[in-house]
């Protein structure tokens, strides 16, 4: 049995069954119903547009032999079910932008059902969009809401939108990693990671001599402040200079 990871989404090719057994009238006995989701195949074309769900799926058809006679064997061969994609312009509320994308009828169902695409887009989880150009439009959305860049010459407009979808805002750290694939997220952590690694002490002194080599404040009379500071020690004299001073007076004289 394939492994299923959408969450929950009705998927235009597959329900499951409503109960575990089902009458067979034929037999007249109970039969186990079988739960098999369909597998269905995303292609690359599938991440530059929006197909609602909808993919590739794998099925079979009843062949056709070449003359009507019955008493030829008929034989199912495999076959490919594709969805059929068209395109269309669609109108973003929170980009202010129109869009020709290559749609689905199911996905101009489901944009209807939502009452706009911005809605669609927004409230329908990643995995679900199944596409690249819906979780990026996601993420596009997402920042825009949070860094409120939407209309900001019309302000009556703005506070429209701000009040629309109040509740799809998310702090903007938040929503810079919706969206990204894993290499991009890969990418993006390392980045963050290489801005946080100190920079080596020998780096900063050496841009530090440069900058006072260029600034001519590094002169040789200023070379006693580093170096090598000596320091008497006092231990000695506490503990024997009454003994050790009178001795070093008379050598003196």
């Amino acid at each position: 049995m394939p492994l299923n990871l959408r969450s929950g989404y009705n998927h235009p090719t597959y329900g499951p069954p409503t109960s575990r057994f089902y009458w067979d009238p034929v037999r007249n006995v109970e039969v186990e119903a079988e739960n098999y989701p369909l597998l269905v195949l995303y292609p690359p074309e599938a991440d530059h547009g929006l197909w609602g769900g909808e993919g590739v799926v794998k099925g079979w058809k009843e062949s056709r032999p070449y003359t009507k006679k019955k008493v030829l064997p008929r034989h199912w061969v495999p076959r490919l079910y594709f969805p059929t994609v068209r395109k269309t312009i669609l109108y973003s509320e929170i980009l202010d932008k129109h869009m020709e994308i290559t749609v689905t009828e199911r996905a101009l169902r489901l944009i209807d059902q939502h009452f706009g695409l911005d809605y669609y887009i927004l409230r329908t989880p990643e995995i679900d969009l199944a596409s690249k150009l819906g979780n990026r439009l996601k993420r596009e959305m997402l920042l825009a809401l949070a860094n409120e860049t939407y209309y900001p010459e019309d302000e009556e407009r703005h506070d429209y939108i701000k009040s629309k979808y109040a509740e799809f805002v998310i702090p903007a750290e938040e929503a810079d990693w919706v969206g990204l694939d894993l290499n991009e997220a890969a990418r993006k952590q390392q980045e963050l990671e290489e801005q946080r690694i100190p920079v080596p002490l020998k780096f900063k002194f050496e841009r530090e001599l440069v900058a006072r080599l260029h600034a001519g404040t590094d002169l040789i009379a200023n070379e006693e402040e580093f170096g090598p500071k000596i320091e008497e020690s006092k231990f000695g004299e506490r503990l024997l200079g009454k003994y050790l001073n009178p001795i070093a007076r008379r050598f003196r004289s």
